[in-house]
Order: C-alpha cells, then sequence, then structure tokens
C-alpha cells in the first residue's frame, strides 16, 4: 500500500513539473517592452528570469538569442531559455527567418 502511494506522489510531482514548462501560451514568457529594445520583433518572446530546470520532448524549434546577438536553433522555447545566456527566441528555426 505504501508503495502505490508513493508511486502515485511520484506520478503526480513528475507531470506538475512537466505541465509547468509546457501548460502556458508561449512557454510563460512574456514579450519584451517596445522600448526595451527597439530591434527586436513582435514575436520576439524573452525568457524568464527563473530558467527552467525540465523541458517536454515535444519538438517546436525556436530561434534563439544570445547575450551577444548570436542566433542557434533549439528544440522549443523550453530547451532554449534553460540555456543561461540566452535571452529570448522567435518561432521557427533560424534557417527559416
Amino acid at each position: 500500500m505504501k508503495t502505490i502511494k508513493l508511486n502515485h506522489m511520484l506520478l503526480i510531482a513528475v507531470t506538475s513539473i512537466v505541465m509547468g514548462c509546457t501548460s502556458t501560451q508561449g512557454n510563460g514568457q512574456d514579450t519584451p517592452k517596445e522600448s526595451e529594445n527597439s530591434t527586436v520583433s513582435a514575436t520576439f518572446e524573452t525568457c524568464p528570469d527563473q530558467r527552467p530546470q525540465v523541458c517536454s520532448m515535444i519538438y517546436d524549434p525556436v530561434c534563439g538569442t544570445d547575450n551577444k546577438g548570436e542566433k542557434q536553433t533549439y528544440s522549443s522555447g523550453c530547451n532554449a531559455c534553460s540555456a543561461p545566456y540566452v535571452k529570448g527566441f522567435e518561432k521557427g528555426s533560424c534557417e527559416d527567418q
């Protein structure tokens, strides 16, 4: 009986963590204000201050921009923002933009 409760609690914890990274539209990032960076497009999503620790395996490519302005394709917005040097991302691979 204790094993079943422990497995159930573990399942709930893992589900909560995964849903936390995938349940909000736009991966939970806010769009930057126009005054913050006038060269940022309307589709640019900034990474949150608290970086994701766990991301789903859903492939939805994004073009991440690091603090040097260099771009790299990541498998998702969550994966891009898990890197501490990434400022934000746009939907689609960098090659598509």
